[in-house]
């Protein structure tokens, strides 16, 4: 019966039980080498099949460029509004303020950046902060916040100062208590969280809508418009909706 089995395996190409598996493939390709004219001989046998076969090219005669009717050609990158660029810039303001204000802080200064200047501005509108100033690396003096003229010659912003521009912001506080107690961005870099004008009117009611949740006394939550950096009862007045920045109390 063994010699049977033997025999019946031989003829269909199988291992008997129990003996070590025979491999699939019996011929092995040679190895290539990795000479120039090993590497040359062996693109020049590989290559034409390739292309009889399937019709494809080499990897390395493939274009790298993208072709001309690619988006990058014919649409160059756009600036974007405020609501869709500079959210990091933002998210970083906000974690300032909010160690600032937990420091107790009487003056303090992020970058100058075109969207941490409209979100700034919109705090001051909102009683915040009760200076908004834009000077060089060092602090201005005291006195001169609230005369502060910032289309003078010294103070102007060049293409040779630019680079050192700073907002210089100056919180306020009421009864030796911050009034800028809590900064918390609501849009990340990775996460933007848009509200339309009836979602912002719920939430501006204190009903939850979506990831933000409604608004308590005192609180402002601040949006990125068409208009600008609006808060929340801003938009409301005209009628317009964005992304939604960061949540201040």
């Amino acid at each position: 019966m063994v010699g049977v089995v033997n025999r019946v395996c031989s003829d269909h190409a199988i291992s008997p039980p129990g003996s070590p598996r025979r491999p699939k493939f019996l011929h092995r390709r040679p190895p290539r080498t990795i000479g120039s004219s090993g590497a040359s001989s062996f693109a020049s046998h590989v290559y034409p099949q390739l292309r009889k076969t399937t019709g494809a090219t080499p990897r390395r005669s493939r274009p790298t460029l993208a072709p001309d009717n690619h988006p990058s050609h014919t649409n160059p990158l756009p600036s974007g509004p405020p609501h869709t660029m500079g959210i990091h810039s933002v998210v970083n303001a906000c974690a300032h303020l909010q160690n600032a204000s937990a420091a107790r802080l009487g003056l303090t200064s992020i970058p100058s950046h075109k969207y941490n200047l409209l979100l700034a501005l919109a705090l001051h509108r909102a009683g915040f902060l009760s200076s908004v100033v834009r000077a060089g690396p060092h602090p201005p003096p005291p006195d001169a916040l609230l005369t502060w003229d910032a289309d003078s010659e010294e103070n102007a912003v060049t293409t040779a100062n630019v680079a050192t521009r700073r907002l210089w912001l100056g919180l306020k506080y009421h009864d030796s208590r911050p009034v800028l107690r809590s900064v918390q961005a609501v849009s990340t870099p990775k996460r933007k969280t848009t509200a339309t004008y009836p979602e912002l009117g719920r939430i501006a009611r204190g009903f939850h809508t979506g990831r933000i949740k409604g608004l308590n006394l005192g609180e402002c939550l601040f949006v990125s418009t068409d208009l600008g950096v609006l808060e929340v009862r801003e938009a409301l007045e005209k009628r317009v909706g964005g992304l939604v920045l960061c949540r201040v109390s």
